[in-house]
């Protein structure tokens, strides 16, 4: 469909790693607002993310958690995708550089594994001295009710899958504490993220999140093209190529050679039942 000029989407990585080569061959541009793997960068000419990769947020997170919070006994608890493997690896390989150690590394299944018990016993068995989530929010949300159940008291960290209203919804007084990288949050300074809050909320009645504003961006991006005359597929590509710190509600965004988003994370923790930026 000729007149199909550009995609938002996909938001699960293996999602766009299975579509990417299908946009390539027909030209159009898909700019994904979730696909953070690290196997999408350089995918293709046609593929770009407004999200971070989880190679950079996992190297961010683990500086966090290690140079700045001085933790030096790690565990990894993570899904079994493209997007929770990649987490786990580079908080191994980022670990190790920093002279941690990976203590448990820990896997569960998508959206089938419910019961976590045997991997909260495995957790309290190696003793770490922080709990990283290589996964979304209500997995997350379960994990850190179960773990706190059985007397499992280590703080919790996670990069922006997490970052949603439900995984407090879910987890309750379990999730305060959690810290977290995010790139868009409801007491932002910045200009585009206050306009964006304002419009969704007239709009929908209800609070953005992460995900909203990170769609919000990619779709912004496509328009501007268009608006500067980029009216065909080419046009639209060369564009985005050619973005350089594109000020959205997510921040400041640049692409690299790989077309992978450069932008500088918040730190964010869960208090009293809700998000706040971090301060130590």
């Amino acid at each position: 469909d000729k007149s199909i000029m550009a995609v938002v989407g996909h938001f699960n990585s293996s999602c766009t790693l299975a579509g990417a080569p299908i946009y390539n061959k027909a030209g159009v541009v898909e700019i994904s607002p979730g696909s953070s793997s690290p196997a999408v960068s350089g995918i293709g000419k046609f593929t770009f993310r407004t999200i971070t990769t989880d190679a950079f947020q996992g190297a961010y997170l683990a500086k966090w958690a290690i140079k700045d919070e001085g933790f030096k006994k790690i565990a990894v608890v993570y899904e079994n995708t493209d997007y929770g493997q990649g987490i786990s690896t580079v908080i191994e390989q980022e670990a190790t550089k920093m002279g941690a150690t990976v203590v448990a590394k820990e896997a569960y299944i998508l959206g089938e594994t419910k019961d976590f018990s045997a991997i909260v016993s495995k957790l309290k068995a190696a003793g770490p001295d922080v709990i990283i989530i290589g996964g979304l929010y209500n997995e997350t949300a379960l994990i850190a009710k179960q773990a706190r159940r059985s007397g499992l008291n280590a703080p919790f960290m996670g990069v922006d899958a997490i970052y949603s209203d439900a995984l407090i919804k879910l987890g309750g007084d379990a999730v305060n504490g959690i810290m977290l990288t995010g790139f868009f949050h409801s007491n932002s300074t910045n200009p585009e993220a206050q306009a964006f809050i304002k419009a969704y909320k007239e709009l929908y009645k209800d609070e953005p999140g992460t995900y909203a504003a990170y769609s919000y961006d990619a779709a912004s991006m496509v328009i501007e093209a268009l608006q500067k005359g980029k009216t065909d597929r080419a046009g639209i590509q060369a564009y985005l190529e050619s973005v350089k710190g594109f000020k959205g509600a997510t921040g400041s965004t640049t692409f690299d050679e790989k077309h992978d988003c450069i932008k500088e994370p918040l730190k964010m923790i869960i208090k009293d039942g809700k998000f706040d930026i971090y301060k130590k």
